[in-house]
């Protein structure tokens, strides 16, 4: 299951430094599909990434990180699906309309930072 976390890792590593060269295209990509998709596709979608990384953690030199990643996963995954008080909603408007270019930045760095980190601990 070593794949999963090959995948995983590069696309995070793909899509940070994406965020981090072309904010603005990556800003009006996040503003089409996190508005163009039901928020429960996006739920099961991370479900499905947190159990694939929970299976896969045994391929990992550091499986409490990868265990840990697939756990919130699926918290987040739940969260969104729950939905309550509209929470989604209110981070989804901030995120799109809000947000600055250096937090589309941050989270690009952040995105580079783990997904090395994964990529470089798989066994």
């Amino acid at each position: 299951m070593a794949w999963v976390l090959y995948i995983v890792s590069l696309v995070w590593v793909a899509l940070g430094s994406c965020a981090i060269l072309y904010t603005t295209a990556v800003r009006n990509m996040s503003d089409q599909w996190l508005l163009g998709m039901d928020r429960r596709v996006v739920a099961v979608f991370l479900v499905i990434i947190g159990v694939l990384m929970i299976i896969s953690m045994t391929a990992s030199q550091n499986r409490w990180l990868i265990a840990l990643l697939g756990g919130l996963a699926l918290l987040k995954g739940g969260f969104i699906f729950l939905n309550p008080k509209d929470v989604y909603g209110k981070f989804t408007g901030w995120f799109i309309k809000s947000a600055s270019d250096q937090t589309y930045r941050f989270f690009g760095i952040m995105a580079i930072i783990l997904g090395t980190v994964v990529l470089s601990w798989i066994s």
